[in-house]
């Protein structure tokens, strides 16, 4: 083994602990023969503070100085050097302070270490926080783009429909606004939902209004029950105009004319918006959400469950 080897092992042993004052003068009364209760006996000692003399027990709360004279007497009356014994005892109290020492900084360390883990353990958390916080947006940010890329779609497609069913040529523009309403019987023109039924009616009203010059194509095929009306209240209800009453419980586009071909409303009516118009009957009107929509036609409510949810309505005012 070299000599840096011993070097090495001779550090790393610990030194003994010192025997103290105790023992020595434990030794040196067990050869004078005298028991603890006679040494007590003769220093005037009290026995439990021989005892704790020769255990090394001495008393911090007290001054050193009161130590050391009991441990001279002692010294004295057993014939031990007394020089001697207080070095031991020094060195007791060195190493016993040493020790305080070594314990406290270990105590400071582990408090320093216990310090650092709990400071540690709260930065972890806070990260786990921060992490937690960019999924969690994350996530909302991708819901709602989801849910407006749907409603982009659906409003796209609502106004493809809508363009669609606003385009489509009226009745009046496929029979001509110049016809006659025997013209108009006779086209082939006519809408498919005109029955034979209301065709019939339609001419039988006809012959008994000569002096009428010209019918709307509503007038003629979908709105007038000409079967119940006579000739002068047919004249009243072309001439005179209608109030209807509009009230939107709901954003919906609407497209309204009236038997003279012109145009009275259009385009979307916000939700609690009340529209009031008026004009010649019948009229012809599309609705882009009719259950959204409730009609007083002339004093009278007209019933909307008859159209479909969600689906557009196009009829005419009045009802047949």
């Amino acid at each position: 083994m070299t000599q840096n080897d011993n070097t090495i092992e001779s550090s790393d042993e610990i030194e003994p602990e010192p025997l103290g004052p105790g023992i020595l003068l434990s030794q040196a009364r067990e050869k004078c023969g005298l028991s603890l209760q006679e040494v007590a006996n003769k220093l005037n000692f009290r026995l439990a503070l021989v005892k704790e003399i020769e255990e090394n027990k001495f008393n911090t709360a007290l001054p050193a100085t009161f130590n050391r004279g009991y441990l001279k007497n002692y010294a004295r009356l057993v014939n031990v050097p007394v020089q001697e014994v207080l070095d031991s005892f020094e060195a007791l109290s060195s190493a016993k302070t040493e020790g305080v020492d070594m314990q406290r900084s270990a105590m400071q360390s582990f408090s320093k270490q216990i310090e650092k883990q709990a400071e540690n353990n709260r930065l972890m958390w806070v990260s786990y926080l921060i992490l937690a916080i960019l999924i969690g947006s994350t996530l909302m940010w991708w819901l709602q783009d989801g849910e407006l890329s749907i409603i982009d779609t659906n409003s796209h497609k609502n106004e493809e429909t809508l363009t669609m069913a606003e385009s489509e040529p009226t009745q009046s523009e496929l029979l001509g606004a110049t016809g006659t309403p025997e013209d108009f019987i006779d086209t082939e023109t006519l809408p498919e939902k005109a029955d034979e039924q209301v065709l019939d009616e339609t001419e039988m009203a006809l012959e008994e209004q000569d002096h009428v010059d010209t019918l709307t194509e509503q007038a003629v095929f979908d709105e007038m029950p000409l079967n119940e009306v006579d000739n002068t209240d047919a004249a009243e209800l072309i001439s005179s105009p209608v109030d209807v009453s509009f009230n939107f419980i709901g954003d919906c586009w609407v497209n309204i004319y009236d038997a003279t071909g012109e145009r009275i409303a259009w385009g979307i009516k916000k939700a609690g918006y009340e529209m009031n118009i008026s004009g010649k009957a019948p009229f012809s009107i599309t609705l882009g959400k009719p259950e959204l929509v409730t009609i007083v036609y002339d004093g009278v409510a007209v019933d909307m469950s008859q159209f479909n949810r969600g689906n557009i309505a196009k009829f005419s005012l009045p009802l047949e």
